[in-house]
């Protein structure tokens, strides 16, 4: 559900921000956080180890969102996680600033 949340949060702020440059908004043709990861990767925005960790993330939710068992969520993999949604963020803010 953390994670989640995180992803979510992510793609809200991306789409309420206005002035988003029309590339960034390809991401935003479908509120879907596979095919966001993927286009993230894609336009490298993200690095290799980046997606995976969202790749896992999104697996680790998906288990627990339908009640399947999961391996044990880490403590590091959550702060990893957070470290990569503020850090997306960021560049965010950072993007638009310059726009």
């Amino acid at each position: 559900m953390i994670v989640r949340r995180g992803e979510e949060n992510v793609v809200i702020e991306v789409k309420s921000r206005s002035s988003v440059n029309s590339s960034s908004n390809q991401y935003l043709e479908r509120f879907d956080p596979l095919y966001l990861v993927k286009q993230l990767a894609t336009e490298g925005v993200i690095s290799k180890s980046e997606y995976q960790l969202l790749m896992n993330s999104l697996a680790l939710r998906n288990s627990i969102a339908h009640g399947f068992k999961t391996t044990q969520i880490t403590q590091n993999t959550v702060c990893e996680l957070i470290e990569l949604t503020e850090q997306l963020l960021k560049t965010l803010h950072t993007g638009n600033e310059a726009s």
